[in-house]
């Protein structure tokens, strides 16, 4: 799950400190599901089975009138039911048909990419040969935002600008 958006009307609700959000299995990184980066997901870690689940407790009555749940798409045979909690607190069924409107991404998330390595504190990336995406680094390095810092025995040391 790369984002979980929640609308009221055509407005999408703001994340707000004050929500509570939860996620079974891997519970610890369910906030990649609410940070608006098209290269961060929540994921499972496993294959999916009922029970698990993402959830948000708004700390407070919210109206909401839809739900987008953005994918990569490899979950295609993957079910998911969404369910609200009433002022009652009681949970009650709001669709486990939900629609599934493909957007392809016709950007380059390349450059997102390194963004992200690089808030987390990483500043150069290794590559070697056989690696994912050894070529397309060296081909395409401006695109990706690195510039090549060395190289020993084939593998390639590049710097996130």
């Amino acid at each position: 799950m790369a984002e979980l958006r929640i609308f009221d009307g055509s407005s999408e609700l703001p994340r707000d400190p004050a929500w509570r959000l939860t996620a079974h299995p891997n519970p610890w990184d369910v906030q990649l599901a609410f940070d608006n980066s098209p290269v961060t997901r929540w994921r499972s870690w496993q294959p999916a089975e009922p029970g698990m689940y993402v959830e948000v407790d708004f700390g407070r009555l919210q109206a909401a009138s839809s739900v987008a749940v953005e994918s990569s798409g490899g979950n295609i045979n993957t079910k998911i039911a969404l369910q609200g909690m009433g002022a009652d607190g009681q949970w009650i069924p709001i669709s486990d048909h939900p629609a599934s409107i493909p957007r392809p991404i016709n950007a380059s998330l390349r450059m997102a990419a390194m963004a992200e390595l690089k808030a987390r504190g990483i500043g150069y990336v290794f590559m070697r040969p056989g690696d994912f995406g050894f070529d397309d680094f060296a081909k395409y390095s401006p695109a990706w935002g690195v510039t090549l810092a060395g190289e020993t025995n084939g593998g390639r040391l590049y710097r996130i600008r």
